[in-house]
């Protein structure tokens, strides 16, 4: 397994324990994919979401295992508040 996909599963891990310590049924996906509200896939690493005193709260993680900083436009700040509560568990 490379070093990449072990970051992955360790993050997925420890969110999945940290937010299951209650049993409140948190689903915490890997390779989830959200679609945009114009209807493109886009494939995040770790994503979750719990709705808590009626408000959704909606988390996509990003795990990247590089020594060198993100080119601009590789995050997916974007995605923030164009993607719809569609989501795919791959």
């Amino acid at each position: 397994m490379s070093k990449g996909k072990e970051l992955e599963e360790h993050v997925h891990s420890v969110y999945s324990m940290l937010l299951n310590m209650k049993d409140d049924g948190v689903i915490v996906s890997k390779n989830a994919s959200l679609f945009s509200n114009d209807g493109i896939a886009h494939e995040v690493d770790v994503y979750y979401e719990f709705k808590r005193a009626n408000v959704t709260h909606k988390v996509a993680i990003e795990c990247k295992n590089t020594q060198r900083p993100l080119e601009k436009g590789r995050s997916t700040s974007d995605l923030r508040a164009s993607c719809s509560p569609s989501l795919t568990e791959g």
